[in-house]
């Protein structure tokens, strides 16, 4: 059962408020916010929560089973995949990168084995 909004919340409460919620909502439907709401606090309140030391292990807990869901989002062969994407790039730093070496390499390193070469 979803706790009050707003009220103190204790390590205990919260363990608990999160394995509930994670045990009683579908895979599908796992959000930050969504846990949040059910633990009875605010999503600003969670970021605070995350800088205590005793709710760290449990905030990172929450940060990683959502995590889960957004991936498992991708490789479900399902589509669209845009929200799984986004989610990812703005919650947990996922980027495109594509890297490419552009002009001669100019490495210190190689740049004294040709001067040796040449000497």
């Amino acid at each position: 059962m979803a706790r009050e909004f707003n009220d103190p919340v204790t390590v205990k409460e919260f363990k608990k408020s999160v394995s509930n919620y994670f045990d009683v909502t579908p895979l599908d439907k796992w959000t930050l916010a969504g846990c949040c709401v059910y633990a009875g606090i605010t999503t600003d309140h969670f970021r605070e929560l995350e800088n205590k030391d005793e709710f760290k292990p449990s905030c990172a807990f929450v940060r990683a089973k959502i995590e889960e869901h957004y991936e498992t989002g991708l490789t479900a062969g399902k589509s669209p995949t845009n929200g799984s994407i986004f989610a990812l790039k703005n919650m947990y730093g996922y980027t495109d990168e594509k890297k490419t070496t552009v002009g001669a390499d100019t490495s210190l390193e190689k740049v004294l084995k040709e001067v040796k070469v040449k000497a």
